[in-house]
């Protein structure tokens, strides 16, 4: 029962299966968390990423169709910079393309 694993072993569980690439893995494993969370935010905040002011500026625009040299000019940034934060907030959040990028995972 997925409900008898800790939150740090499901987080580990999620480390290891970003760590090997495994997209289905990853997949698997997010479903398995938040089946445990029941959709109740004081255990959905307690192991929700944590996006940085500048990752969430640069993925509210990634969210609304800006491509990176748009975000660059908007932000001031330099598009390699831009690239690197997106980089990160896929990997925090758990997402391999643009498209998966929503609203309402930001909300989360």
């Amino acid at each position: 029962d997925a409900r008898a694993l800790g939150p740090l072993a499901l987080q580990e569980a999620l480390r290891l299966a970003k760590a090997s690439g495994d997209r289905t893995q990853i997949q698997r494993v997010q479903r398995v968390i938040s089946k445990t969370d029941n959709g109740t935010s004081s255990s959905r905040s307690s192991t929700a990423p944590i996006l940085t002011r500048r990752e969430t500026d640069v993925a509210a625009l990634v969210a609304k169709g800006l491509r990176n040299a748009e975000i660059a000019g908007r932000l001031h940034l330099s598009v390699r910079t831009v690239e690197g934060h997106i980089y990160r907030i896929f990997e925090k959040l758990g997402i391999g393309k643009r498209e998966e990028l929503t609203a309402e995972l930001l909300q989360e």
